[in-house]
């Protein structure tokens, strides 16, 4: 756990020269320096927009790092919570040239690093954007503002594309915000929106930027207009000590793969990854000798899109003595299971019996997601 400031890594209020900005440091949407490029706030702000510098300028790298050398002088933070603006289309620097602003990001990052070494830092890839040379830049971990990303498929994408971008070496936050639509006016959020989501971002092996003082619902982080029903509180807090106790099988590396699973329960079916509706959706990883197998249950689900706009989701069934088949390539010693929703995530040792191939088993019980792991 870290405490990391929040800044732009190139924002500056109109009045930037009086602070000894130069025109020529900035970021241009064209050729003629006539129009520096710029973030619209909405007018309920009362402030002017915000308008961005090149992150490639050397001279704003300077002026943005000695101001954050101050705030670490009187505040101890554990490192920068960098933000940039997603695409900006193109953009130019004050003699015209195209400025590639990721290729700026990975500059920025880098020389960050070289002046804080002992600082943590993270920039956020606003829906992928410049994701690879971030990663590149050193940064600590991947962390990514998800908006058109929209399924459950496209979502564990962006984990798994992080971890192959990173080496291998580094885990992914995401910032992907439930029921955004409700998020204008009171209510509740979703919860079994919000469970089978964390179901999948921590089965892949990431973690969901979600809660602070309230659950987020959108950008604007103080917006507490959504609140959490009391079965939510309580999922919440069970899927948090699951990913705690289990994380290494979920976070410490490891290659996901796709064994046979087959249900021997007439009345729920079972399909390899990505996700159907009316059907529970099975993910393999192997870990060291340990063979994982997630199962995530859509089976009452009426949409696969995981940001569930309008709060629709359906709770799904709890599922009770389970039988499946795994496909195992080893001899199998030993097979338990875990789920959050079950005797409070603790795992428990199961009778199998296996025949060449296949491992038959029968899971006592889960709702929204349990592991099987077979050593």
């Amino acid at each position: 756990m870290a405490s990391m400031e929040y800044n732009l890594l190139f924002g500056a209020w109109d009045d930037y020269e009086s602070d000894g900005v130069s025109t020529r440091w900035m970021l241009f949407s064209d050729q003629n320096h006539q129009y520096i490029n710029k973030h619209d706030l909405d007018e309920s702000w009362a402030m002017s927009d915000i308008l961005l510098a090149n992150p490639h300028n050397v001279n704003w790298q300077d002026y943005i790092f000695e101001k954050t050398a101050q705030v670490y002088e009187h505040l101890d933070f554990d490192g920068w919570h960098v933000d940039q603006l997603g695409n900006r289309g193109d953009v130019y620097d004050y003699d015209g040239n195209r400025v590639d602003l990721p290729s700026g990001y990975q500059s920025f990052m880098s020389n960050l690093k070289t002046r804080f070494p002992d600082k943590k830092m993270a920039l956020n890839a606003v829906d992928q954007y410049g994701q690879q040379e971030i990663m590149d830049s050193g940064v600590d971990f991947a962390y990514s503002e998800i908006w058109s990303y929209n399924s459950f498929e496209a979502l564990s994408q962006v984990i798994l594309d992080n971890h192959s971008m990173g080496g291998e070496t580094r885990n992914t936050v995401l910032a992907a915000y439930m029921n955004y639509d409700l998020s204008n006016s009171a209510g509740y959020f979703n919860t079994p929106a919000v469970l089978l989501t964390d179901a999948v971002i921590f089965a892949f092996g990431g973690a969901h930027l979600e809660l602070g003082e309230h659950m987020l619902a959108n950008e604007y982080f103080p917006n507490n207009n959504l609140l959490m029903r009391a079965d939510l509180k309580e999922g919440i807090v069970k899927f948090y000590d699951f990913l705690v106790a289990y994380q290494n099988l979920l976070r410490d590396g490891g290659e996901f793969n796709n064994p046979i699973v087959t249900s021997l329960d007439g009345q729920r079916s079972i399909n390899s990854w990505p996700p159907q509706t009316g059907s529970i959706a099975a993910i393999g990883k192997k870990v060291n000798q340990k063979q994982v197998l997630h199962l995530i249950n859509f089976g009452n689900a009426n949409s696969l899109l995981w940001r569930d706009n309008s709060g629709i989701q359906q709770y799904p069934d709890e599922v009770k003595d389970f039988k499946i088949q795994i496909q195992a390539d080893n001899e199998v010693n030993n097979v338990w299971f875990a789920s959050p929703d079950f005797d409070g995530g603790v795992s428990r040792l199961l009778d199998f019996a296996q025949s060449g191939k296949t491992v038959t088993v029968t899971l006592p019980s889960m709702q929204y997601w349990g592991m099987v792991v077979m050593e």
